[in-house]
């Protein structure tokens, strides 16, 4: 059986759990432990980077979600990544883009500069949290922008790893106060909340507030 480590919540982590669970993969999601040795001896032999998400398929090991996502999808034969050089390309542009400025540019700068310091008493500095709020209006625009036009999909009619990356990398949205509406990524986002893929691994979904959790993090 697959293994899928993890944290409580990584928006990476999810992803891949999203991509995973819409397969139709055997795959067992681990909550990450490091103070449990045969978890860390795992860990030590097949990840360098310590980080999730990590998957251990026999004797294949892949971290970083996106590098995962494609794993599995070619290891299922799905067209959940298309086998056309063209096609990958643009399914590869997306899912980056989600990655590298949707969520590291836009929605973690929102998470630092606002919610962290609600959480611990710290003190928000209005021009972070502004220029944090700006640098998410701009990428958030793309997104719908490109939902608008394609109607159904992050790349068009086919459902794709882009599409689980800004699922699983947006959840944390549910804390955020962001003074601006994106209808058709909210669209897009309930219509692929409400599938039956999505509802197995978070039935009564809504985002765990760790800092509920675990106290001051």
């Amino acid at each position: 059986m697959i293994k899928i480590y993890t944290s409580l919540q990584s928006p990476f982590g999810n992803a891949s759990l999203i991509c995973a669970s819409a397969l139709n993969v055997d795959f067992a999601r681990i909550i990450y432990d490091p103070e449990d040795p045969k978890q860390q001896a795992e860990f030590d032999a097949h990840s360098l980077s310590q980080k999730v998400p990590l998957l251990i398929d026999g004797d294949v090991a892949v971290f970083e979600h996106i590098a995962i996502n494609k794993y599995l999808t070619q290891r299922q034969g799905s067209p959940f990544y298309p086998k056309d050089i063209k096609k990958q390309a643009v399914v590869d542009q997306w899912t980056l883009f989600i990655s590298n400025h949707v969520f590291l540019e836009g929605i973690r700068p929102v998470f630092r500069s606002q919610y962290v310091p609600s959480k611990t008493g710290g003190t928000i500095n209005p021009t972070q949290v502004a220029y944090a709020i700006h640098s998410f209006d701009r990428y958030f625009k793309v997104i719908d922008e490109q939902l608008k036009k394609t109607g159904k999909f992050v790349v068009g009619d086919q459902l794709t790893i882009a599409d689980f990356s800004l699922l699983g990398l947006t959840d944390v949205c549910e804390l955020l106060k962001v003074p601006y509406s994106y209808p058709h990524f909210e669209s897009w986002r309930e219509g692929l909340k409400s599938q039956e893929f999505y509802k197995r691994l978070f039935p009564t979904y809504q985002y765990i507030d760790l800092f509920e959790v675990y106290g001051l993090l």
